[in-house]
Protein backbone atom coordinates (compact mmCIF):
# COMPACT_ATOMS: atom_id res chain seq x y z
CA UNK A 1 0.00 0.00 0.00
CA UNK A 2 1.55 3.29 -1.08
CA UNK A 3 1.70 6.49 0.94
CA UNK A 4 -1.11 8.20 -0.96
CA UNK A 5 -3.64 5.48 -0.13
CA UNK A 6 -2.57 5.51 3.52
CA UNK A 7 -3.11 9.27 3.67
CA UNK A 8 -6.58 8.93 2.11
CA UNK A 9 -7.60 6.22 4.56
CA UNK A 10 -6.33 8.32 7.47
CA UNK A 11 -8.31 11.34 6.26
CA UNK A 12 -11.54 9.29 6.02
CA UNK A 13 -11.00 7.88 9.53
CA UNK A 14 -10.40 11.39 10.87
CA UNK A 15 -13.60 12.73 9.27
CA UNK A 16 -15.63 9.85 10.72
CA UNK A 17 -14.10 10.43 14.17
CA UNK A 18 -14.85 14.16 14.15
CA UNK A 19 -18.44 13.56 12.97
CA UNK A 20 -19.03 11.05 15.73
CA UNK A 21 -17.66 13.46 18.34
CA UNK A 22 -19.91 16.26 17.08
CA UNK A 23 -22.97 14.01 17.32
CA UNK A 24 -22.10 13.08 20.89
CA UNK A 25 -21.64 16.76 21.81
CA UNK A 26 -24.81 17.95 20.10
CA UNK A 27 -27.25 19.40 22.65
CA UNK A 28 -30.57 17.63 22.93
CA UNK A 29 -33.33 20.18 23.19
CA UNK A 30 -36.31 18.89 25.19
CA UNK A 31 -39.53 20.68 25.91
CA UNK A 32 -40.18 22.01 29.39
CA UNK A 33 -43.49 22.41 31.15
CA UNK A 34 -44.96 25.48 32.82
CA UNK A 35 -48.27 26.35 34.41
CA UNK A 36 -50.48 29.30 33.61
CA UNK A 37 -53.32 30.88 35.54
CA UNK A 38 -55.38 32.74 32.96
CA UNK A 39 -57.72 35.36 34.43
CA UNK A 40 -60.32 37.58 32.80
CA UNK A 41 -61.67 40.83 34.22
CA UNK A 42 -63.87 42.72 31.77
CA UNK A 43 -66.73 45.18 31.81
CA UNK A 44 -68.57 43.51 28.91
CA UNK A 45 -69.58 39.86 28.78
CA UNK A 46 -67.07 38.34 26.38
CA UNK A 47 -65.93 34.89 25.27
CA UNK A 48 -62.27 34.18 24.53
CA UNK A 49 -60.03 31.45 23.21
CA UNK A 50 -56.30 31.43 23.99
CA UNK A 51 -53.36 30.06 22.00
CA UNK A 52 -49.68 29.77 22.90
CA UNK A 53 -47.24 29.20 20.04
CA UNK A 54 -50.24 28.54 17.78
CA UNK A 55 -51.40 25.67 20.02
CA UNK A 56 -54.86 25.92 21.57
CA UNK A 57 -54.57 26.39 25.33
CA UNK A 58 -58.19 27.28 26.14
CA UNK A 59 -61.10 26.97 23.73
CA UNK A 60 -63.72 28.73 25.86
CA UNK A 61 -62.84 31.35 28.47
CA UNK A 62 -65.72 33.45 29.75
CA UNK A 63 -65.88 36.89 31.30
CA UNK A 64 -66.59 39.34 33.04
CA UNK A 65 -64.60 37.35 35.60
CA UNK A 66 -63.04 33.92 35.30
CA UNK A 67 -59.85 32.11 36.25
CA UNK A 68 -58.58 28.82 34.83
CA UNK A 69 -55.40 26.81 35.30
CA UNK A 70 -53.56 25.13 32.44
CA UNK A 71 -50.23 23.40 31.86
CA UNK A 72 -48.32 23.88 28.60
CA UNK A 73 -45.00 22.88 27.07
CA UNK A 74 -42.38 25.28 25.77
CA UNK A 75 -38.85 25.31 24.34
CA UNK A 76 -38.04 29.01 24.68
CA UNK A 77 -38.69 31.42 27.53
CA UNK A 78 -40.43 33.75 25.06
CA UNK A 79 -43.74 32.40 23.73
CA UNK A 80 -46.25 33.78 21.24
CA UNK A 81 -49.59 34.53 22.91
CA UNK A 82 -52.81 35.06 20.93
CA UNK A 83 -56.26 35.79 22.37
CA UNK A 84 -59.39 35.71 20.20
CA UNK A 85 -62.83 37.15 20.95
CA UNK A 86 -65.14 34.37 19.80
CA UNK A 87 -68.45 36.24 19.84
CA UNK A 88 -67.17 38.92 17.46
CA UNK A 89 -66.16 36.85 14.42
CA UNK A 90 -63.25 35.30 16.33
CA UNK A 91 -61.30 38.55 16.04
CA UNK A 92 -57.82 38.64 17.48
CA UNK A 93 -57.61 41.05 20.44
CA UNK A 94 -54.15 40.19 21.78
CA UNK A 95 -51.17 39.16 19.66
CA UNK A 96 -47.85 39.48 21.46
CA UNK A 97 -44.74 37.76 22.73
CA UNK A 98 -44.69 36.88 26.42
CA UNK A 99 -41.85 36.01 28.78
CA UNK A 100 -42.62 32.85 30.75
CA UNK A 101 -40.78 30.70 33.27
CA UNK A 102 -40.95 27.33 34.96
CA UNK A 103 -43.65 27.20 37.60
CA UNK A 104 -46.78 29.34 37.55
CA UNK A 105 -47.31 32.25 35.13
CA UNK A 106 -50.17 34.74 35.50
CA UNK A 107 -51.84 35.80 32.26
CA UNK A 108 -54.49 38.48 32.79
CA UNK A 109 -56.96 39.57 30.10
CA UNK A 110 -58.43 42.91 31.12
CA UNK A 111 -60.99 45.37 29.78
CA UNK A 112 -61.25 48.57 31.81
CA UNK A 113 -64.14 50.26 29.94
CA UNK A 114 -67.15 49.05 27.96
CA UNK A 115 -66.43 48.47 24.24
CA UNK A 116 -62.71 48.83 24.91
CA UNK A 117 -60.39 46.28 23.31
CA UNK A 118 -59.14 43.76 25.93
CA UNK A 119 -55.43 43.82 26.70
CA UNK A 120 -52.74 42.59 29.06
CA UNK A 121 -52.32 44.98 31.99
CA UNK A 122 -48.85 46.40 32.52
CA UNK A 123 -47.36 47.31 35.90
CA UNK A 124 -46.55 50.96 36.55
CA UNK A 125 -43.12 52.31 35.75
CA UNK A 126 -40.92 52.31 38.81
CA UNK A 127 -39.20 50.06 41.30
CA UNK A 128 -40.83 46.96 42.76
CA UNK A 129 -42.05 46.99 46.37
CA UNK A 130 -39.72 45.83 49.12
CA UNK A 131 -39.63 42.16 50.07
CA UNK A 132 -42.66 41.20 52.12
CA UNK A 133 -44.83 43.95 50.62
CA UNK A 134 -46.96 44.42 47.51
CA UNK A 135 -48.99 47.12 45.78
CA UNK A 136 -52.75 47.05 45.28
CA UNK A 137 -55.26 49.24 43.49
CA UNK A 138 -59.01 48.88 43.87
CA UNK A 139 -62.02 48.66 41.56
CA UNK A 140 -65.71 48.65 42.48
CA UNK A 141 -68.15 46.28 40.77
CA UNK A 142 -71.85 45.56 41.27
CA UNK A 143 -74.23 43.64 39.00
CA UNK A 144 -76.49 45.95 37.01
CA UNK A 145 -79.41 43.55 37.51
CA UNK A 146 -79.62 44.45 41.21
CA UNK A 147 -80.25 47.87 42.68
CA UNK A 148 -76.80 48.65 44.07
CA UNK A 149 -75.25 52.06 44.51
CA UNK A 150 -73.76 53.44 41.30
CA UNK A 151 -70.80 54.65 43.35
CA UNK A 152 -69.44 54.05 46.84
CA UNK A 153 -67.19 55.94 49.19
CA UNK A 154 -64.26 53.75 50.23
CA UNK A 155 -62.09 54.27 53.28
CA UNK A 156 -58.97 52.15 52.76
CA UNK A 157 -57.65 50.64 55.99
CA UNK A 158 -54.16 49.10 55.98
CA UNK A 159 -52.75 46.97 58.79
CA UNK A 160 -49.61 48.59 60.24
CA UNK A 161 -48.84 45.90 62.84
CA UNK A 162 -45.49 44.12 62.87
CA UNK A 163 -47.17 40.73 63.12
CA UNK A 164 -49.50 41.38 60.18
CA UNK A 165 -52.52 40.26 62.19
CA UNK A 166 -54.75 43.30 61.65
CA UNK A 167 -54.24 44.62 65.18
CA UNK A 168 -53.07 48.09 64.06
CA UNK A 169 -55.55 49.33 61.41
CA UNK A 170 -54.48 52.57 59.75
CA UNK A 171 -56.64 54.70 57.43
CA UNK A 172 -54.52 55.64 54.39
CA UNK A 173 -57.05 57.15 51.97
CA UNK A 174 -60.72 57.80 51.18
CA UNK A 175 -61.93 57.68 47.58
CA UNK A 176 -65.26 57.58 45.75
CA UNK A 177 -65.47 54.88 43.06
CA UNK A 178 -68.11 54.46 40.39
CA UNK A 179 -68.83 51.01 38.97
CA UNK A 180 -65.80 49.59 37.19
CA UNK A 181 -63.73 52.58 38.22
CA UNK A 182 -60.18 51.94 39.49
CA UNK A 183 -58.29 53.96 42.06
CA UNK A 184 -55.72 56.21 40.44
CA UNK A 185 -52.88 54.95 42.60
CA UNK A 186 -51.51 51.77 44.10
CA UNK A 187 -51.35 51.31 47.87
CA UNK A 188 -48.43 49.61 49.58
CA UNK A 189 -49.56 46.75 51.84
CA UNK A 190 -47.85 44.01 53.80
CA UNK A 191 -48.04 40.45 52.48
CA UNK A 192 -49.91 39.07 55.47
CA UNK A 193 -53.08 37.22 56.41
CA UNK A 194 -54.76 40.45 57.57
CA UNK A 195 -53.43 43.10 55.22
CA UNK A 196 -56.20 45.61 54.46
CA UNK A 197 -59.94 46.16 54.50
CA UNK A 198 -62.38 48.76 53.16
CA UNK A 199 -65.09 50.64 55.01
CA UNK A 200 -67.92 51.29 52.54
CA UNK A 201 -70.00 54.47 52.88
CA UNK A 202 -72.93 55.97 51.02
CA UNK A 203 -71.29 58.80 49.04
CA UNK A 204 -74.34 61.07 49.46
CA UNK A 205 -75.31 60.59 53.12
CA UNK A 206 -71.80 59.64 54.25
CA UNK A 207 -73.32 56.88 56.38
CA UNK A 208 -71.36 53.67 56.94
CA UNK A 209 -72.91 50.77 55.02
CA UNK A 210 -70.57 47.95 55.90
CA UNK A 211 -66.90 47.06 56.14
CA UNK A 212 -65.18 44.14 54.50
CA UNK A 213 -63.16 41.42 56.17
CA UNK A 214 -59.38 41.81 56.19
CA UNK A 215 -57.79 40.45 53.01
CA UNK A 216 -55.21 37.66 52.98
CA UNK A 217 -52.53 38.72 50.48
CA UNK A 218 -49.73 36.25 51.26
CA UNK A 219 -49.76 34.94 47.68
CA UNK A 220 -50.22 38.26 45.86
CA UNK A 221 -47.91 39.42 43.05
CA UNK A 222 -45.93 42.67 43.24
CA UNK A 223 -48.79 44.63 41.60
CA UNK A 224 -52.44 43.67 41.97
CA UNK A 225 -55.95 44.90 41.26
CA UNK A 226 -58.50 44.09 43.97
CA UNK A 227 -62.24 44.08 43.36
CA UNK A 228 -64.62 45.53 45.93
CA UNK A 229 -67.50 43.32 44.85
CA UNK A 230 -71.08 44.06 45.87
CA UNK A 231 -73.54 41.19 46.10
CA UNK A 232 -76.62 40.13 48.07
CA UNK A 233 -76.93 37.47 50.76
CA UNK A 234 -80.38 36.74 52.15
CA UNK A 235 -81.52 40.15 50.98
CA UNK A 236 -78.60 41.99 52.55
CA UNK A 237 -75.92 43.83 50.59
CA UNK A 238 -72.46 42.43 51.27
CA UNK A 239 -69.05 43.54 50.06
CA UNK A 240 -66.08 41.24 49.47
CA UNK A 241 -62.49 41.94 48.48
CA UNK A 242 -61.40 39.62 45.67
CA UNK A 243 -58.12 39.82 43.76
CA UNK A 244 -59.09 40.57 40.15
CA UNK A 245 -55.63 40.31 38.55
Amino acid sequence: MNGRIIRMISAVILILFVTACNKREEAITESKYANATITTFTVDSLLFSVRINNTLLIDTLTSPAASVFRQFSFYDTVVHLQVFEKNIFNRMVIDTNLNIHLGNNNINIVQMKSDEKPSLPTPPVGSSPDSGYCNVKFVYTAPSSVSFLDSVKCEIIVDASTAGNGSVPKSVDTVVLSRYEFTDEYYLVKKSTNSFRIKVYDPVTNSLIRQTEFANVTSYANYNAVNLSASTFYGQTVYNLIRAF
